[in-house]
């Protein structure tokens, strides 16, 4: 448990500045051209799960559980990465030719090329060497890295910012750099711990199993993200570059809300998994009505740092956002439950339940989006993801309840036990 703490604490500190990162992109390029950084990360993050297959999670649950060798894993994480960087190179080059357009971005301009090939391969060593260290439950070395190099990152984006640096960089050159600087300090640390590490033949057997998980993953997360971000494309359909720029910076501030839950899901699935099963779902239910106290604070200090960012840091073409923020939020704040309970059903390889969920939540947030977003905007978009995620989150609460022995109750019952078991959790861990 101590590692779920500290490992915790220091993604959290990583998503903060990363956050904060984004926050002064958006600043110094303006929604139109935030839009398109959007565009283009939304994009990669496709592509990503589409040429990935379902790997990182094959890596992390294999690793953790000790189903196969360090240098096994390690080959499949190298094959993998390379095998997405090729096709993506591929791929790119055929889409300009055939639409003169860029992949990820869509822009027709070929020196934006340059920047989407730089964000993807960062994109591809932060992923890969991420699930690395966590299936070899090294969370906390990770993650503790991360923060430490990102907040270097935010400070020079800063003095970019205010003139204190006379850098002319623009923005879409500083989220690629930070995102391949990132991803490169990963490499070297792992490498530097395991230096005796080396690629080793993989045999069929070995690939029967980490496919055998990977592609049910891939499938499940798939969907999952054409839910989540269907209404960037949509907007950017019926709206244009402008509306979806300051769509996704509102967006990126409710998604404060989920830091947290992603952060613990994703250390709790190698927790679960790793043998001797430590965590039970007695421990989860505790963990998820912690959650949903913390929540109740966590909405009023998003809104507090929205207000604050409209009126200081962001242009004021940015704050038509705030009142799209405040209708996404409902769906969010239920949502951090579904995050959670997701991971405990992974962890116990019941992936089908996560599949139908995501499936649920695509349906419901493509008609709510179709309907609403030409009607009203980005207000519809937000309208829309509090419809689906809520949704989502029913169906997932109902699932937990018929594979253990929890009931509706239990996750939403106010106890005071809950602060004392985890103050124990930490006092053991140290």
């Amino acid at each position: 448990m101590q590692l779920l703490i500290k490992g915790g604490l220091y993604r959290i500190l990583f998503m903060g500045f990363n956050f904060l990162v984004g926050l002064f992109i958006a600043a110094i390029s303006g929604p139109e051209t935030f839009g398109v950084i959007s565009l283009m990360v939304v994009n990669a993050a496709v592509f990503s799960i589409i040429s990935g297959l379902g790997a990182d999670s094959a890596i992390v649950w294999h690793g953790a559980s000790q189903k196969l060798t360090n240098e096994k894993i390690f080959s499949f994480t190298f094959f993998s990465a390379a095998f997405q960087v090729i096709l993506f190179l591929i791929v790119s080059l055929i889409c300009y030719k055939t639409t003169s357009r860029l992949l990820l971005s869509q822009q027709q301009h070929s020196g934006f090329y340059f920047y989407e090939l730089m964000y993807f391969f960062g994109l591809i060593l932060i992923d890969k060497y991420t699930s690395l260290f966590y299936a070899s439950h090294r969370m906390e070395n990770c993650n503790r890295l991360l923060a430490g190099v990102t907040l270097v990152c935010l400070i020079i984006i800063i003095l970019i910012r205010y003139k204190f640096l006379q850098i002319n960089l623009p923005a879409f050159s500083l989220l690629c750099l930070t995102t391949v600087v990132q991803g490169g300090c990963l490499f070297i640390l792992f490498h530097t711990a395991n230096s005796r590490l080396r690629i080793v033949r993989l045999s069929t057997g070995d690939l029967r199993l980490l496919f055998n998980f990977s592609i049910v993953v891939f499938i499940a997360n798939l969907v999952q993200f054409f839910a989540y971000r269907a209404d960037y494309w949509l907007i950017n359909y019926f709206k244009g570059e402008n509306e979806l720029g300051v769509f996704s910076q509102a967006n990126r501030f409710a998604q404060m809300m989920w830091v947290l839950p992603n952060i613990l899901a994703a250390i709790l699935i190698p927790l679960i998994a790793a043998p001797g099963d430590a965590f039970n779902e007695k421990g989860l239910v505790r963990l998820v009505r912690v959650i949903n106290y913390l929540n109740i604070l966590a909405v009023a200090a998003i809104i507090l740092i929205a207000l604050l960012s409209y009126g200081v840091f962001l242009p004021e073409s940015f704050s038509t956002g705030f009142y799209p923020l405040l209708l996404m939020l409902p769906g969010y704040y239920f949502f951090c439950m579904n995050i959670l309970l997701a991971a405990f059903f992974s962890s116990r390889r019941l992936l089908w339940v996560n599949f139908i969920g995501s499936a649920l939540c695509f349906i419901v947030i493509i008609l709510a989006d179709l309907l609403l977003i030409p009607a009203f905007g980005i207000r519809g978009a937000a309208i829309a993801d509090s419809i689906a995620y809520s949704a989502a989150t029913i169906y997932s609460i109902i699932s937990f309840m018929r594979h253990s022995s929890c009931s509706f109750v239990d996750l939403f019952r106010i106890s005071r036990t809950d602060w004392s078991y985890w103050l124990a959790y930490k006092i053991k861990g140290q």
